[in-house]
């Protein structure tokens, strides 16, 4: 019964980012290094179908994912059957690498499916939804069991919501092989593969080299000094971030380590500070240059060039930005918290000094992102002059 108990519980819970040791962490590198110079030599050179760039940019991914991300939010190591989920992942892929050609010229109800395809395919769907489940928890990932389960018993329903028996060959064919009905490898994970791990890779290399510093720099010379400094920096500092993540969890694991405790210096209580820096992370997702994967998205369905979207887009996120700030200005003047000690705020010549290095490529990735290159040289760092892809 405990055993139910606690099987019932995971089903509704995330798992936890899992400390790296050093065998862990060669083995990551060994996967994820090669990965890297691919989707670089796949931005600049590569004439490589986006279906087979999808597969060899998943197969590694799921490896690496169930070593880095623990089952439960209680564990906090690898066990073994993290370690056997992720050999299933490595040798599924494998297999699915292997019949690329296939799957490139793949035709839905017309290609053979064979008895490997069924099962490789039913392997990754439900590794799918188990790296779902740690990665997001319970709120999309009960939708989409609760769909799949539809598509398996939804003609033994009666009336308007009954449908035709679904054979599970025609349904695995569509979630994971067929690119045209929307599978596992179709466009969000390609736009994924193509573009977003290269804007991401960029925001981490620029975080690592000092980056974060120089934009919170940046946001305490602006608004350290006004009313409620150390929470206006929080909103300043985490769009400046956003603008080369994209990412709100990235955005807050960077300047809230910085922001919360300096909010809760300055008079703010702990739930105020998290909750301005959660608001103001999210923003980072729709603040150009960057942004989040559905501007690649919005790119590939609509057809519309990416500048234009960042045209779009401004208004609405300064409008966003303009609504915290005041907020939290209103708050602050009206508690009287939030004063930053004027010693911790740099002067102007400081943040020059130190920081302007990382103006250089971001000007470029902007200049790159507007001009007539495509995202995915942009964000390779490499200007080659009437590249489409």
């Amino acid at each position: 019964m405990q055993y139910i108990k606690r099987t019932f519980w995971l089903m509704f819970q995330m798992g936890n980012k899992l400390p790296l040791d050093r065998n862990k962490y060669a083995f990551f590198a060994l996967l994820a290094v090669p990965l890297t110079i691919f989707e670089v030599w796949y931005a600049l050179a590569g004439e490589f179908g986006r279906l087979e760039l999808a597969i060899v940019f998943v197969v590694p991914m799921y490896v690496i994912s169930f070593l880095a991300i623990s089952y439960a939010p209680d564990v906090h190591r690898s066990t073994l059957g993290d370690y056997i989920l992720s050999s299933l992942s490595l040798i599924g892929g494998l297999y699915l690498i292997s019949q690329m050609g296939r799957y490139h010229d793949w035709i839905s109800g017309l290609s053979e499916f064979l008895l490997l395809d069924l099962a490789v395919a039913g392997l990754y769907l439900l590794l799918t939804l188990e790296l779902l489940r740690r990665c997001v928890g319970a709120g999309i990932s009960v939708v989409v069991w609760l769909v799949i389960a539809y598509c398996l018993f939804g003609h033994y329903l009666p009336g308007f919501f009954g449908h035709r028996n679904l054979e599970w060959s025609y349904l695995l064919e569509g979630l994971v092989v067929s690119p045209q009905d929307g599978g596992l490898f179709s466009a969000p994970v390609q736009i994924a593969a193509v573009y977003a791990f290269l804007f991401v890779t960029f925001g981490k290399l620029l975080e690592k080299s000092g980056g974060g510093e120089f934009f919170f720099n940046l946001a305490a010379l602006i608004a350290g000094r006004s009313a409620g400094g150390s929470a206006k920096v929080a909103v300043t500092s985490s769009g400046l971030f956003g603008m080369i993540s994209g990412s709100p969890a990235a955005d807050v694991m960077t300047t809230g380590p910085i922001t919360i405790p300096m909010m809760k210096r300055s008079g703010f209580t702990g739930r105020y500070a998290a909750a301005v820096e959660a608001v103001a992370a999210t923003g980072g997702a729709l603040l150009p240059p960057v942004m989040g994967a559905v501007v690649f998205l919005m790119v590939e369905f609509t057809g519309i060039a990416y500048g234009e979207i960042c045209a779009a887009i401004l208004a609405s996120a300064l409008l966003y930005y303009a609504a915290i700030y005041t907020q939290v200005h209103c708050y602050s003047c009206r508690r009287n918290v939030g004063k930053i000690d004027g010693s911790l705020v740099p002067t102007l010549w400081t943040v020059i000094r130190t920081g302007w290095v990382f103006v250089v490529p971001m000007g470029i990735l902007v200049y790159d992102m507007l001009g007539s290159h495509t995202p995915a040289v942009a964000g390779a760092g490499w200007r080659v002059w009437g590249r489409r892809r």
